[in-house]
């Protein structure tokens, strides 16, 4: 995506930083893409969905959240059967025999989920059970892959967080394919018709890089059409650096972007 006009940058300070609070700048550059990310281990929190929500992207985040519940449940009836979908196999215990359907309401709005049967025996995912909180979790889940590229162990313990069984490497490995090829569409996808204005914003993530917690910002990309419509357009991982002064870690920024 191309932007070609002067925008407003105001970015939140953290106060381990030193920059002078209130920063205004307003910077002009062309070609615009915060695709690229660090590799930093993220902590169990909601920033980026909450800014997702407010800035109308929820409903692509409900989507992301419907397909990762989905994967999670066909690995989990996978593991209870003994085989994968059509797989043949001395461990194979029954057969799957279709899908029930049942939602569940979150901030992200209502998830319609497929739940599936087997012929021999039932099954009900965990993080369906009355009373059971999974929304922290399962974002947590979809920010760990959509930022680092999650590790096996990590995701393994958030979906026993959400009162499943542990999920296999491969299993792992294609949910965070499938998050990652969303959200690249996401970030990617063309934008109709004039945005006239463009706003970046951070919100600081403590993460784990080199064996130690630091402090990183999420910068967030967001633009507003001549309707009003407000979507975001981007997402870049950035370390903060104490020693640059404030307008130049904003030019710093901006040349990233």
């Amino acid at each position: 995506m191309r932007v070609d006009f002067a925008v407003e940058i105001s970015l939140p300070v953290s106060p381990s930083v030193g920059w002078s609070p209130g920063l205004s700048d307003k910077v002009e550059f062309e070609d615009f893409n915060l695709t690229e990310r660090e590799p930093p281990m993220t902590d169990d929190r909601l920033p980026l969905a909450e800014l997702a929500a407010k800035s109308g992207d929820a409903d692509f985040l409900r989507v992301i959240a419907e397909n990762v519940l989905q994967l999670i449940m066909e690995a989990d009836v996978d593991g209870l059967i003994g085989a994968g979908r059509y797989e043949r196999g001395e461990a194979r215990q029954t057969w799957r025999n279709g899908y029930r359907e049942r939602s569940l309401d979150t901030r992200l709005g209502t998830l319609n989920l497929k739940i599936p049967k087997m012929r021999n025996g039932a099954y009900f995912p965990g993080f369906l059970e009355p009373r059971k909180t999974v929304e922290k979790a399962l974002v947590a889940v979809i920010q760990e892959a959509w930022i680092n590229g999650v590790s096996t162990r990590k995701v393994d313990e958030l979906v026993q967080a959400m009162g499943m069984t542990g999920i296999s490497k491969s299993s792992v490995s294609k949910l965070c394919k499938d998050i990652d090829e969303r959200v690249n569409a996401f970030l990617k996808r063309p934008l109709a018709g004039d945005w006239p204005y463009l706003w970046l914003d951070a919100t600081y993530l403590k993460v784990r890089e080199g064996g130690r917690i630091v402090s990183v910002a999420a910068i967030i990309a967001v633009a507003v059409n001549t309707d009003g419509k407000r979507e975001i357009v981007g997402l870049h991982m950035a370390r903060p650096r104490p020693s640059r002064s404030g307008r130049a870690s904003c030019a710093i920024w901006c040349a990233a972007a």
